[in-house]
C-alpha cells in the first residue's frame, strides 16, 4: 500500500507540474475551464486544487494578492476574472500594406517521399504501407492481445474475431486465418487450463509494481486461486529473448511479496505454439 500511495503522490506532482507549464505559456490572456465539484467532494483532481486556491469574501475573489471579480452567467456558471483584458488593434488601424497581395512565381517545389518523414500510428500501419495492406508486427501483436483479452471460458475465438472484422480492424480472410491459428494454439492443455473457469480471480492487463525499481509493469494475464498465482505473458515475435524471462520473473517476485506462496510464470510464444516456464 505504501508503494501505491507513493505512486499516487508522484502522479499528483506530475499533474501539478503539467498545470504549471500550461498556465505559464499564455502571452496575452489565460482562460481556464474547471468542472464544478461539491465542497464535500473528496475529488483529487487538479481542478479542485485550483478552486481551493481561490479566496472569496464580501470584497470579491482573490488569489494571493491578486484581486478579481465574480460574474454569474445566464447558465448559472461562475466566471472569475483577474487582471485586464488584452485589447487588440482594430483592423482599420493596421497598415494597408499588410492587406496587399504579393504574387510569387515558383518554378520548382522540392518535396520528399512522405514514407520517409511520416510515422503512422500502430493502428494505421496495416492500412498504409509501401507494400500495400499488411500487418506490421506491432499491430499484429496489439490485435492478438486484444483478442485474448476478450477471450474466456465458454467463448468462441471466432465470435471475437468476427467483431474485429465488423469493426474493420481486420479483413474477413485474415480473420479466418487468425481464428484457425489461435484455435490451434488453444489446444495446448496447459493453455486451456489458464482459460478454464476454475480460477477465482482473472486479471488481464493489470498494473503490478516492480519491486526492483518501483515502476509499473503490465502482465497480459494473472490468474489466482487460494494461495496460487500464475502470471502469463504473450509474445508474438519469432525470437525468444532473455529479457522476456526477466520481465516475468519480476512479476512473479511482486506476486510473492503480495502473499501468494505458490507462484508460477509462463511465456506463451503463440507463433511458435510453445510455452516457456520461467523458473
Amino acid at each position: 500500500s505504501d508503494d501505491y500511495y507513493k505512486e499516487l503522490a508522484y502522479s499528483y506532482i506530475d499533474n501539478i507540474n503539467l498545470l504549471y507549464v500550461a498556465i505559464t505559456r499564455a502571452e496575452y490572456e489565460l482562460h481556464i475551464m474547471i468542472p464544478e465539484t461539491s465542497s464535500r467532494s473528496s475529488s483529487t483532481r487538479i481542478s479542485k486544487f485550483v478552486t481551493q486556491a481561490l479566496s472569496q469574501d464580501e470584497n470579491g475573489i482573490s488569489i494571493g494578492n491578486l484581486k478579481g471579480s465574480i460574474d454569474v452567467q445566464d447558465d448559472d456558471k461562475i466566471l472569475y476574472e483577474f487582471g485586464t483584458k488584452y485589447m487588440t488593434e482594430p483592423e482599420s488601424a493596421k497598415d494597408d500594406s499588410e492587406n496587399k497581395i504579393h504574387i510569387l512565381d515558383v518554378n520548382e517545389y522540392p518535396t520528399i517521399s512522405p514514407w520517409n518523414s511520416i510515422k503512422f500510428g500502430s493502428k494505421a500501419e496495416h492500412i498504409l504501407s509501401k507494400e500495400g495492406p499488411s500487418y506490421s508486427q506491432r499491430y499484429y501483436g496489439s490485435l492478438m492481445h486484444s483478442v485474448l483479452e476478450h477471450y474466456e471460458h465458454g467463448k468462441s475465438i471466432r465470435q471475437i474475431i468476427d467483431k474485429f472484422v465488423a469493426q474493420k480492424k481486420i479483413s474477413h480472410s485474415d480473420g479466418i486465418k487468425i481464428s484457425q491459428h489461435l484455435e490451434q494454439a488453444l489446444t495446448n492443455p496447459l493453455v486451456q487450463d489458464w482459460f478454464s473457469d476454475k480460477w477465482d480471480v482473472v486479471k488481464t492487463e493489470i498494473n503490478i509494481i516492480d519491486p526492483s525499481n518501483n515502476k509499473l509493469g503490465r502482465p497480459d494475464r494473472v490468474i489466482l486461486r487460494d494461495d496460487k498465482a500464475i502470471v502469463i505473458d504473450y509474445k508474438f515475435g519469432l525470437n525468444i529473448l532473455n529479457h522476456h524471462k526477466d520481465q516475468v520473473s519480476r512479476y512473479m517476485k511482486s506476486l510473492k511479496q503480495m502473499g501468494y506462496s505458490d507462484v508460477k510464470g509462463y511465456i506463451w510464444y503463440i507463433n511458435h505454439n510453445s510455452v516457456l516456464e520461467v523458473i
